[in-house]
């Protein structure tokens, strides 16, 4: 467990997308034996936008991923069942299956891999972010499964606290420039005082009863529900969500605050994205809105224990434990659907970038292979 916790704490200090995108590969590779770890972003035509191996894949066979990965079973799974959850090769076909496939002899069986496990973060609906690793030997057990399910809710909020990280730097630089940018909501705390606070954080505090002149909420000083400061808390305001972000600020006394938007909405892209049923995501909605148990039941004509039933899976398939986690992963990824469908995400906008120039790949010093020509995906690979 240690070992977990260290995992996540070096995720969440990760300073920007690109550092988390490289750190992924070897911080979990180091936590689950393996040998092979990759993460990447793949568009729905099969297009590799961002592709970070550790080792790196030798040039001489990428041509044979990018034509072949669409054969992945992992891939094909996912793209069924939008369920994001760490899978095996064994827990999705035979031995037999794998082995006669081209994408397994000819470059798997090259690479010494017999097994792999893989899982997804919330991404737009044009593009799939994956992790995946792979190995010889023995098979993948189930607690490495499970020890990658623990550490994914907290990884899907990394992602959204660097992309929050790296939209604060440009927020307080363009404040420094005397740019206005009061409608953004965000604060510095400095040795737990309020050092500053843009208007728009401002008007969330006073939401939330703080009085000008006073000190710094408790709220905003307290440990999330983890025990860790930069958990997201999430706070009920009016009819929506507000979601609150605290980020390192590279001093030991400060840290940033960010308040997302208030969301009041989940949409079917954003949970579906999740791997969530209609009737999970019709229960997680109501449980958004400030629904109990009891009033959920009688809403949609079932039992309370039904309920329950929906809501453990909910936990189970987004590897949280408790209504905030869940809402506030759910809402993590609403903002990268929302941000995609109005051509403003940074996640998105960041794969495309890649996609455009191979900028990101090269960064990283991944070799970035051709696009696949299929009208599908893979976010497992090598």
């Amino acid at each position: 467990m240690r070992k977990v916790l260290d995992f996540v704490g070096d995720a969440h200090g990760a300073e920007d997308v690109q550092e988390l995108r490289e750190f992924l590969p070897n911080g979990l590779g180091a936590l689950v034996r393996t040998d092979w770890a990759s993460y990447n972003e793949v568009g729905v035509d099969g297009s590799v936008h961002v592709a970070v191996s550790v080792p790196e894949v030798p040039r001489e066979l990428l041509g044979d991923w990018a034509r072949l990965a669409y054969q992945n079973p992992l891939a094909a799974r996912h793209a069924r069942t939008r369920d994001g959850r760490a899978y095996r090769f064994s827990d999705v076909a035979e031995r037999e299956q794998l082995d006669g496939l081209e994408l397994f002899r000819t470059f798997y069986k090259t690479l010494g891999i017999r097994h792999q496990i893989a899982f997804t973060l919330p991404s737009p609906p044009e593009l799939t972010f994956a992790v995946a690793l792979s190995r010889g030997g023995r098979d993948y057990s189930d607690r490495d499964r499970d020890l990658l399910n623990l550490t994914r809710p907290h990884l899907i909020q990394a992602y959204r606290n660097v992309q929050a990280r790296e939209r604060a730097a440009r927020l307080i630089e363009a404040l420094r420039r005397g740019v206005d940018a009061s409608e953004e909501a965000i604060a510095v705390i400095e040795s737990g005082a309020l050092a500053f606070a843009s208007e728009g954080a401002r008007r969330r505090l006073r939401a939330l009863g703080w009085r000008e002149g006073a000190a710094a909420p408790d709220l905003l000083l307290a440990p999330g529900p983890t025990g860790r400061l930069w958990d997201p808390l999430l706070v009920r305001l009016g009819a929506g969500n507000l979601v609150i972000r605290r980020l390192p600020s590279g001093s030991r006394d400060s840290f940033v605050v960010v308040f997302e938007r208030p969301r009041s909405q989940l949409s079917d892209v954003a949970l579906r994205g999740l791997g969530l049923s209609p009737r999970e995501s019709q229960v997680l909605r109501m449980l958004a809105a400030g629904q109990d148990t009891r009033s959920i039941a009688a809403e949609m004509g079932i039992s309370p224990r039904t309920v329950h039933k929906h809501t453990e899976r909910i936990h189970a398939k987004l590897g949280t434990h408790d209504r905030a986690q869940a809402i506030a992963t759910a809402l993590a990824a609403e903002q990268e659907a929302s941000a995609a469908a109005s051509g403003a995400g940074s996640a998105a906008a960041s794969g495309a970038g890649a996609a455009a120039s191979g900028a990101s790949a090269a960064a990283s010093g991944a070799r970035q292979p051709e696009p696949v020509r299929r009208a599908s995906r893979s976010p497992a690979s090598p």
